[in-house]
């Protein structure tokens, strides 16, 4: 009987420790991620950014655009009113 004892310890043990490894690693994602979002962006020239409109499109129709001034996808000072290549209209249903 103490060697089932034992098991069952040794058991919750690991699964306590595994549970304490997995929140701590989620809560240190979670606080990277905002940095790990703005190191992931593109370089307006990369994106081909430009600061006015191509054929009625613009950025602040695009889906990716954030008001007032910011994109998910392209990084720094965003015109809404400008463009880039990666622009992708905005879908409503």
């Amino acid at each position: 009987m103490k060697r089932r004892d034992k098991q069952a310890y040794s058991r919750r043990n690991a699964l306590a420790k595994g549970i304490e490894f997995f929140a701590v690693a989620g809560a240190g994602l979670a606080l990277s991620g905002s940095a790990r979002a703005q190191a992931s962006k593109m370089s307006q020239k990369v994106a081909g950014y430009q600061g006015t409109p191509k054929d009625g499109h613009h950025c602040s129709i695009c889906a990716h655009f954030q008001a007032p001034h910011s994109c998910n996808i392209v990084e720094g000072n965003i015109d809404p009113n400008g463009w880039c290549r990666l622009y992708s209209p905005k879908v409503s249903y």
